[in-house]
């Protein structure tokens, strides 16, 4: 079966920020739902309340903890049929 898992995710950390760039899957049609797990739980669905952009997405959100604190990042995306796909490669990045 095709790879449901979003591609090539990378994790860039500023000052209270994290912020996540990936690639949707190629579900042949838009992919407006993911769910962002921080550290193996479940921490927010991102929705598109439109058609989401074209090629690469971006999603920034605001990280209280103290500088250092480390986070293992993985997504997943809602397919066209309603079911989850697959979580994409762990990514780890630390809070600055």
């Amino acid at each position: 079966p095709p790879n449901t898992a979003p591609e090539d995710l990378t994790a860039t950390a500023a000052k209270g920020e994290i912020t996540l760039t990936w690639t949707p899957p190629n579900t042949g049609a838009p992919v407006t739902h993911h769910e962002l797990h921080l550290n193996g739980r479940f921490a927010t669905t991102i929705i598109w309340g439109t058609t989401p952009p074209p090629g690469r997405a971006t999603y920034a959100f605001p990280v209280p903890d103290l500088p250092g604190t480390r986070y293992t990042i993985t997504l997943r995306a809602r397919l066209p049929d309603g079911t989850w796909g697959d979580f994409s490669a762990p990514r780890t990045v630390a809070v600055r």
